[in-house]
């Protein structure tokens, strides 16, 4: 981070070629009137895989479009500041094959019938911003929502296909 400010601030104005050399210890931003060197850190990052939410054995399964038309209704309903992604939360919980939707202020309440092995899972909180998001980009008519309690990532993928999917974090309520 230090070096690209620094490379904001020597850039700003400029024109011309910039010359960029990488080697293990260091890379090199040249021009005709300055050098900036930057020692390379060693970090081992977590793999990709291991932020991904697990596959559970037994989903949810719900209709895509009917689910992203109560996330809208949650949004509308109720007063979110746009700017604060905090204020974006709601919470599914789930009896009799029906998942019911509510939001952090308990002034909206929807259901929708769902599939899911008994007993259904906790209830559990979600930005719905994120959420809506994830649905939006999975091309399908029913999704899987992959979560084992109150406290874990949800997966969110198209029925049947777990290869291409979306995590969020769990929503506290």
């Amino acid at each position: 981070r230090p070096v690209c400010l620094k490379l904001r601030t020597v850039l700003k104005g400029s024109t011309g070629e910039i010359g960029i050399s990488i080697n293990p210890n260091a890379v090199k931003f040249t021009t005709n009137q300055w050098t900036v060197i930057s020692k390379l850190v060693d970090q081992i990052y977590p793999p990709h895989a291991d932020l991904i939410a697990p596959l559970v054995a037994n989903p949810v399964i719900l209709n895509n479009s009917e689910f992203l038309a109560i996330l809208h209704r949650v949004e509308a309903a109720t007063d979110f500041d746009k700017k604060k992604l905090k204020q974006r939360g709601a919470a599914i919980a789930f009896d009799n094959q029906v998942m019911s939707v509510r939001d952090g202020h308990q002034t909206f309440h929807d259901q929708m019938e769902v599939i899911y092995s008994e007993p259904g899972p906790e209830e559990i909180g979600f930005n719905t911003l994120h959420m809506a998001e994830a649905l939006q980009a999975i091309d399908a008519l029913e999704v899987e929502l992959h979560f084992s309690d109150r406290n874990s990532r949800i997966r969110v993928c198209a029925a049947g296909d777990t290869e291409e999917s979306f995590t969020t974090m769990p929503y506290r309520m």
